[in-house]
């Protein structure tokens, strides 16, 4: 009798650790399938999805990318609101600068180092103070602002390229991750489907947004100075259009209208 009762005994036991088994077994399956998401049009479609594996925000998009993203955004709307404003420097100190009077155009990037030359040359430079010059960025800097500030010889007025690879890292005009790259053979783009595949440049090479841009500045800087500066509305005077990297002789003003008053004594016609 009591062999029948301890066998009884055991064989309760035994169900009781096999259902424990079987709980904790299906908990598990459980808590592993949570770790997928299935699409929730995959019921409607018809076409069954592969589960994909959740991940943490952090790793979709990165807390370095959205600063990135901001930062852009800011720098745009400094840009936007600068060419808008078109503010003059120097117009409480400089008031009697003559009407028509040479306009000097900068193009200038990320090089201080020259800028800095070039302003040291203007400093020197005779008749400075009757110029107005206007410096053209493709680039935000503090440190290219901080050098314009120190001019205090002549009027000074800062525009910005609007379509500068800074201000679109990662799209047209700036480098898009479907750009060509440059030294791809046309048919091997073709089948590549890489963006302008289509339109290699003369020499079989496709764009590279770092040399486009300065092509680009160049173009847009004139249109704006010449039909968007208010200061320079009806403007009949010289303009003059150099670069960061270019040195000025001291007697550039004088020997630039001299030039000009001979060409227009001599008439349009004149070859000079």
């Amino acid at each position: 009798m009591r062999c029948r009762v301890y066998k009884r005994k055991v064989f309760i036991l035994t169900l009781v650790v096999v259902a424990c088994g079987l709980a904790f077994w299906n908990s598990g399956r459980q808590r592993k399938h949570e770790a997928f998401i299935q699409d929730p049009d995959a019921g409607r479609t018809g076409i069954e999805q592969q589960p994909v594996i959740r991940k943490v925000s952090n790793e979709s998009q990165p807390a370095h990318r959205f600063e990135e993203d901001n930062v852009t955004a800011v720098y745009r709307t400094i840009v936007y609101q600068l060419n808008f404003d078109q503010t003059i420097k120097n117009v409480e100190t400089i008031s009697s600068r003559p009407v028509d009077d040479v306009v000097l155009v900068v193009q200038v990037h990320n090089r201080p180092d020259y800028l800095k030359l070039l302003i040291e040359s203007l400093r020197h430079s005779r008749g400075i103070e009757n110029v107005l010059l206007v410096f053209s960025h493709d680039y935000w800097s503090s440190e290219i602002n901080k050098i314009i500030a120190s001019v205090d010889f002549c009027q000074v007025l800062q525009i910005f390229f609007p379509f500068s690879i800074q201000l679109y890292p990662n799209e047209f005009p700036g480098n898009d991750p479907k750009d060509c790259p440059r030294d791809i053979d046309k048919k091997d783009a073709l089948k590549l489907g890489c963006l302008n595949a289509q339109y290699p440049d003369s020499f079989g090479h496709y764009r590279e947004a770092k040399f486009s841009q300065t092509k680009h500045h160049w173009w847009w800087k004139l249109h704006f100075v010449w039909e968007k500066v208010k200061v320079l509305k009806d403007y009949k005077g010289l303009m003059l259009f150099i670069e960061e990297d270019h040195y000025m002789s001291p007697d550039f003003y004088y020997v630039l209208k001299k030039m000009w008053s001979k060409k227009t004594e001599e008439g349009p016609d004149r070859k000079s």
